[in-house]
């Protein structure tokens, strides 16, 4: 099928160079886009660089910063995702919708047909992208599936459905892209999330970066030795391999001496743990123990970190705030508790994705204005928006290392 050209600005912006990934006949997939100079052809206009004056963007593709590689079979069992065979997908056939041309495809190797849809957070949805962006929005910004279903006009089923879903696809993109090259200092802690029901008792692990302020660990969970060591699994996995000494603190959780002896035994880690006196809602004295490592590494890893001055816990504190304030289930006093372990996982994972990905945070302040943690740790570039994370599409190959990894965190 022909593909259809965009039409040439005029006035001041004519000759500007235009990129969409949505362009008719192209493909809305990471990686899809497709470039159309703008003008007459043969013109030699020069086309206006992105975010120049007279230039109606001011920035590049939206699916710049997460690269996607070749195509790839969205199946996990395919003999291309298990190495056995070479990868070849072909072009199937096309369809128009009400938004376009949509194609889909076809891999070579097992026969398997999929759309630029499969694997992404819209797939098998009946309603506009908007509308989903706008149900996970309100739903990170702290209201209730009941008072989203009132203002969206939907049935609260549904909204816990778009919202189980995205959830998903969020700890898919954090597993897939997530991972911090030198980690300086990580504070971990638990927050009571005052369930009833089989969540009854349930605590919602962090665990956070300090120099990016990444909220690298998230677990909720009864506090266990198993549940406790999964969430340093996760952790260490985040942060990736230790090269320099790293201090961890924690409270005085009885598990978390055991499970960091455990996980990091062989890893050059600092491990504390801060006892907090209050009197009048407000710390008078702080004391600390080391429970791993010795004194010269301690100093070490203090003299690494530009943020601390002495341990403490206080990050991963204001992290507890901000889950309480943009998670309607955590609540005190709260109306309408979690019944489940997995809707407050749903709903921890969605505010995760966005305050590391999208919202830029205060702290993280350069010349360029302020930055997301992702940003501060090296993993992206900008800000992203919710929907082309949603529209990430999960590789098969990808897939199979994501069942390994869980695998190895529940081991």
């Amino acid at each position: 099928m022909p593909v259809t050209p965009l039409r040439a600005p005029r006035g001041r912006f004519a000759g500007l160079q235009v990129d969409s990934p949505l362009a008719v006949g192209g493909s809305p997939q990471v990686g899809g886009a497709q470039t159309v100079t703008a003008g007459s052809p043969g013109s030699g206009s020069a086309a206006a660089p992105w975010g120049a004056r007279g230039s109606c963007y001011a920035r590049p593709s939206a699916m710049a910063s997460i690269p996607s590689g070749p195509l790839e079979c969205p199946r996990e069992d395919c003999l291309s995702n298990c190495g056995e065979a070479t990868p070849r997908v072909i072009h199937h056939a096309s369809h128009r919708t009400k938004t376009g041309v949509r194609k889909r495809r076809r891999c070579m190797v097992c026969g398997v047909t999929f759309s630029s849809l499969t694997g992404t957070a819209y797939a098998g949805l009946r309603r506009r992208k908007a509308d989903v962006d706008r149900v996970l929005q309100m739903h990170s910004e702290g209201m209730t599936k009941a008072a989203i279903a009132r203002v969206v006009r939907v049935s609260p089923g549904t909204v816990a459905r778009w919202i189980e879903r995205a959830a998903q696809h969020a700890r898919s993109f954090h597993d897939a892209r997530t991972q911090i090259e030198e980690a300086v200092e990580v504070q971990l802690d638990e927050l009571s999330c005052g369930g009833v029901g089989d969540a009854k008792g349930a605590w919602a692990f962090s665990g956070i970066e300090v120099s990016s302020r990444l909220w690298a660990g998230l677990l909720v969970a009864k506090r266990t030795l198993r549940a406790t060591k999964q969430f340093v699994r996760e952790v260490k996995y985040t942060i990736g391999s230790i090269t320099e000494w790293t201090l961890f603190t924690s409270d005085c959780f009885k598990y978390y001496k055991p499970a960091m002896n455990a996980v990091f035994e062989d890893d050059p880690a600092v491990y504390l743990q801060i006892k907090n006196r209050y009197r009048g809602g407000k710390i008078v004295r702080s004391t600390w123990t080391r429970a791993m490592g010795s004194e010269l590494a301690h100093d070490d890893a203090l003299a690494r970190n530009s943020d601390s001055l002495k341990p403490n816990t206080a990050f991963i504190e204001r992290l507890n705030l901000t889950k309480r304030m943009c998670c309607s289930l955590l609540r005190r006093r709260n109306p309408s508790p979690a019944r489940k372990i997995e809707s407050l996982q749903s709903a921890l994972e969605l505010v995760r994705l966005i305050y590391n990905y999208v919202r830029p945070h205060f702290a993280l302040r350069t010349r360029r204005g302020h930055e997301t943690p992702a940003m501060a740790a090296g993993i992206t570039t900008r800000p992203l928006r919710l929907r082309e994370i949603m529209s990430w599409s999960v590789p098969g190959s990808e897939k199979r290392r994501l069942a390994l990894r869980t695998l190895f965190a529940h081991a």
